[in-house]
This record gives C-alpha cells, structure tokens and sequence, in this order.
C-alpha cells in the first residue's frame, strides 16, 4: 500500500517547505512526497532540497501549473485541480491514496500512522476519502485523503472547474467569505459524485481536540492534526497551535522539539525568517 502526501507551494511558503519534507521523511519514511512548485525555485528551498538530497522519496514539481491567472493564495486553490486526468495518470497513478495537505505543516509519527486513521475514517464515513464539512456548511476541510477510486470519480468535475479557472477565476471563487479554497474543494465533491461527508461545528473545543485525537479515527467527524501547521502559529502569535495539556499533542511538540534539534533540522529551521522561527518556538512551547 503505497500513500503520496502532496501539497502546492508558492511565494514565501516556499520557505516552508524543506522542513514540511523533513518532517514527513521522519514520520513516515515509507510515504512519497511531491510538491509543485508555482514560481521559481528560491534561494531558501534550493539550499533545502540539498539538505535532504538523498532521503526519501519526494519530488519538486515546477513547471506544472504555471499557465493560471494570479490571484492572492493561488497555490491553495491549485492544490484542489490536481486531479485532472492528465495530472493524475502522470504524478499519483503509482500510489493508493493521496493526501492533500497544507505547505506549511509539520507532520509527526501518530498510533496508528497516518494512513491507517484516515483509511479508517473512511470506512465509518463510507465514502472513498477522509474529511469533514467545517461548521460553515458550504467548507470541507483542506486536508483531503483521497483514494484512487475519489481522485477517478472527481476527474472530470475538477477538469470542468479547472477550465473556468483558468479562464475567469474572480466568478468561480469567493473571496468574500472565509474559507474561499475550501471552498472551492466543497464545490468539486458536492458537484461530483462521491457524496458529502458529515458535517461539524466547532463551538465546542473541547469536543474538536478530542475528535482530533488519533485514537478516534473510526468517529464520522473525525478531524486531525498530525502535527503542527507553522504558518498559523506565525499568523496567530499569541496563540499557542499545540494544546500541550493533551497527551497526543503534547507528543507531536516533543517530536517537533527532537527534530529541530538535529543537524539538519536545524538547518531547515535556519531558512524560516526570524518571525516563522520564534513562532514555532513558541507554538511547542520550546519559548518559556
């Protein structure tokens, strides 16, 4: 069973991306990585692609997805017209499942693995992927983990929305409401002919961290973490992303910690701006 974890990246979060590598490569040494790249290559994940070089199975894909109007955040919304038939057979045909994810997150090793949650979460939901509609009604999450049989059965709806896109991407998003790139993957599953997942409302925390929890794979709303997303604790600088009184999260900030601290942790840590830096100090709790 092979599993791709994939994400698109451009502008500063190209910053992110040697360690979101690192990170992955050390929780899951047996996962492939493939990351498309918008821009250039820049001088931060050039000096981290030599860093890793060697390790793993990941990929840096340019050239991909450059022909698309600008617009603010491109790379998350690109990042829910992979699955193109052309784009699919040439990049994830290999693999079983696929997880989109976010560029800038820092993934820990979980019991169970990653995989085997989310394979779970989609036996409770019986659906051929794992998410979740966020508390507004019309938003899934980002975080996609996607079968073949849901990366074939989307094909033709995100062709469809990747064409309107290219032509006029200011009518198929909405900007002015929370959420526009998820909800831009809510739009491609509800058009398609999967079905929608259950849905859940954030109003109580408690209630979110613990179906965040791992262990709690098999519940219908089930919404996880895995790890730490850097560019929320930079965003949020009074807000610590690692609930460090739960024993689940307090093990991904420890896991963080010890990565951090290696040779070429740090290394991938020094490429992050000072801010990004203190931010996740400060989110592991590693600035007291």
């Amino acid at each position: 069973m092979k599993t791709c974890v994939t994400t698109v990246v451009d502008g500063t979060f190209q910053r992110y991306t040697p360690l979101f590598i690192l990170s992955l490569l050390t929780a899951y040494p047996d996962y492939s990585i493939r990351v498309f790249v918008r821009d250039d290559i820049g001088t931060e994940l050039a000096e981290g692609m030599e860093l890793l070089d060697g390790l793993g199975d990941w990929q840096i894909i340019t050239g991909a997805l450059d022909d698309y109007p600008q617009c603010n955040r491109l790379g998350a919304y690109l990042r829910y017209l992979l699955f193109t038939r052309e784009r699919a057979a040439r990049y994830f045909s290999e693999f079983d499942y696929v997880y989109i994810t976010d560029g800038d997150l820092l993934v820990t090793r979980e019991i169970p693995p990653l995989h085997v949650q989310h394979i779970g979460h989609m036996k409770a939901i019986g659906l051929p992927y794992s998410d979740i509609i966020r508390h507004d009604p019309q938003v899934l999450t980002g975080l996609l983990f996607a079968s073949q049989k849901f990366i074939g059965a989307v094909a033709g709806t995100v062709e469809w929305y990747d064409a309107e896109f290219r032509e006029r991407a200011d009518d198929v998003l909405d900007t002015t409401k929370r959420f526009p790139d998820e909800r831009l993957l809510y739009q491609i599953v509800r058009d398609s002919v999967v079905g929608l997942p259950p849905q859940h409302i954030f109003a109580d925390d408690p209630l979110q961290e613990r179906l965040s929890d791992p262990a709690n794979y098999h519940d219908q709303v089930f919404r996880p973490w895995h790890g730490l997303n850097i560019g929320a604790g930079f965003a949020k600088p009074s807000k610590k992303m690692i609930r460090l009184d739960l024993p689940y999260r307090a093990e991904s900030a420890r896991q963080i910690a010890t990565l951090i601290a290696t040779p070429t942790g740090k290394a991938c840590m020094e490429l992050l701006t000072e801010g990004q830096q203190k931010a996740l100090a400060r989110s592991i709790g590693e600035d007291e």
